[in-house]
């Protein structure tokens, strides 16, 4: 996948990379766009993608027996819908927090969750 910088101004640029769940992949903008499709992974390759995020940087979570174990880790990848890069943003988070286990991160997308549910339900004032 490629992506073009974008001149914003005077010797600035800038790329993004917009992702969307939207079969409809050309926006009305006036900067060109490429679409590219990823597809979902399988629930093996999920938890091998996961696996293989985490077991570089934490040792203490390679085969996810010692942190929650291989059923909240399928809990997580389901929950992430088996998208690639939901699944590669919560590998990463979870290399990077090292006090982290799967149980404590599968809670606090819970409460998130939560959290956004109450958000689109508010009445606003």
């Amino acid at each position: 996948m490629m992506c073009r910088p974008i001149k914003l101004w005077q010797g600035v640029s800038a790329a993004a990379i917009a992702v969307s769940r939207a079969a409809d992949h050309s926006p009305k903008t006036p900067i060109p766009v490429q679409g590219f499709e990823i597809k979902v992974l399988s629930e093996e390759k999920a938890i091998e993608l996961l696996q293989t995020l985490v077991a570089r940087d934490r040792p203490d979570l390679r085969g996810f027996e010692n942190l929650g174990g291989l059923e909240t880790a399928q809990q997580i990848c389901q929950w992430l819908g088996y998208l690639p890069l939901g699944i590669e943003l919560v590998g990463r988070y979870l290399a990077r927090k090292p006090g982290t286990s799967l149980e404590t991160l599968w809670q606090r997308l819970q409460d998130k969750k939560l959290a956004a549910n109450a958000l689109l339900q508010a009445t606003p004032v």
